[in-house]
């Protein structure tokens, strides 16, 4: 909760912000940040949305209640996102990271060979 509480008060002081960059869990984060500003819930209805994301090794939340309730693909996000995704990964794995994809409406991606 502190964690949001500290992005909400951020935005308002020092927003807007363009867009956003989340590497591993911070992408996670990111995601579900952009998936606020979009939907303006959880009291974050006084930034506009992002005009793009970038997400680099992330992946959707490991609690089974959120995955359910965020980041769903039956309802898309609209916001521009760039994932890069490892093919060999070994801490997030690559199957993992294009879950994530599936929560937005054009993601694009962009794979390589490293972990």
């Amino acid at each position: 909760m502190e964690s949001i509480e500290y992005i909400q008060k951020i935005l308002k002081e020092q927003g807007p912000f363009d867009g956003i960059l989340g590497f591993s869990q911070g992408a996670c984060f990111a995601a579900l940040l952009t998936q606020y500003l979009e939907t303006q819930s959880n009291g974050f209805d006084h930034h506009p949305p992002f005009k793009f994301a970038i997400l680099v090794s992330g992946f959707k939340p490991l609690v089974q209640e959120a995955t359910n309730t965020m980041l769903s693909k039956d309802c898309p996000l609209k916001t521009p996102s760039l994932h890069y995704i490892g093919d060999f990964d070994t801490l997030v794995l690559p199957q993992k990271m294009m879950a994530l994809t599936e929560a937005f409406q054009n993601p694009t991606i962009f794979r390589h060979s490293g972990g």
